[in-house]
């Protein structure tokens, strides 16, 4: 949908919830012919008070009943979001930021072939407060099927759906003690991680010149999920998150393992000492 609908759309959803003051939901449902039968469109807006745009929030979106799916997106510098191809049935949005209280909203009903748009508010704090856990592992059941050769699948696209190459999708563990998994996306935009262990992580997507998306607390069963990326161009005046600042953590090995400092590889003509008591294998320079 265009920013232009969707400010058209304004006055009917300030006429639809009046006097909201914390979270007001508006859904419009369109008939439209643009979508599959079995797929369906969800957008949306968000905004302090319906007048100032929530920019860089982290849309995150849960399939009732399905632990194989999962939508993450980041609203742009009007505060949009929107999602495409996705499946029909009922869905919950949990919207996180950095200085505003996260908000969750259930039932939201996509009906292919109609689209879906949401309006949400958001109430400002000048804080970080704790987000919630996004719990994918409470819709497995025993009758759940995992393929023993599942891989978690991450597909990240821009705002117009495009695939984004090289795309830095990494899952870092906040339960079991795992090392993190790291990927890119391919020239299709995919990346294909490992199948994590059953535990709690922070899921992170990073693309030079657009906004990160993440999750701080993801909860997974033993379903890997099929992940649905939409990042958003960082705006100029964009402020960086200060742990974005910093260099990406990357695992040491123990002194005296391969790979470790003392065990690196010499540098092109360097020679070392001999260990005691061996002969060393130096040529010698001739004298002068």
């Amino acid at each position: 949908m265009s920013s232009r609908r969707l400010h058209r759309d304004r006055p009917l959803a300030r006429l639809l919830a009046p006097g909201a003051c914390a979270l007001a939901l508006t859904v419009f449902v369109f008939p439209g012919t643009e979508a599959r039968a079995d797929e369906g469109r969800l957008r949306g807006e968000i905004s302090f008070n319906r007048q100032k745009p929530v920019v860089g929030a982290n849309v995150v979106g849960t399939h009732e009943g399905d632990p194989g799916r999962l939508l993450l997106g980041v609203t742009d510098m009007h505060g949009y979001f929107r999602f495409e191809s996705i499946p029909a049935g009922n869905w919950t949005l949990d919207v996180y930021r950095d200085g505003a209280m996260p908000v969750s909203k259930k039932g939201i009903v996509v009906a292919p072939p109609a689209r879906c748009v949401v309006d949400l508010l958001m109430i400002s704090t000048g804080g970080r407060p704790d987000p919630p856990p996004v719990d994918l592992a409470r819709f497995e059941t025993a009758s759940t099927e995992v393929a023993p050769d599942q891989r978690m699948i991450v597909e990240v696209w821009d705002p117009e759906l495009r695939p984004i190459i090289d795309a830095r999708v990494s899952l870092r563990s906040r339960g079991p003690k795992v090392d993190p998994l790291r990927g890119a996306a391919d020239a299709e935009g995919v990346a294909r991680l490992r199948a994590p262990e059953p535990g709690e992580y922070t899921f992170k997507v990073e693309v030079p010149g657009y906004l990160p998306a993440r999750i701080e607390r993801l909860v997974l069963g033993r379903k890997a999920p099929r992940v649905t990326v939409v990042l958003t161009p960082r705006p100029l005046d964009y402020p960086a998150r200060p742990a974005e600042l910093l260099p990406e953590e990357r695992a040491v090995p123990p002194e005296g393992f391969p790979g470790s400092s003392e065990n690196a590889a010499p540098a092109a003509g360097v020679v070392l000492p001999a260990p005691p008591g061996t002969a060393s294998t130096a040529p010698v320079p001739p004298r002068p």
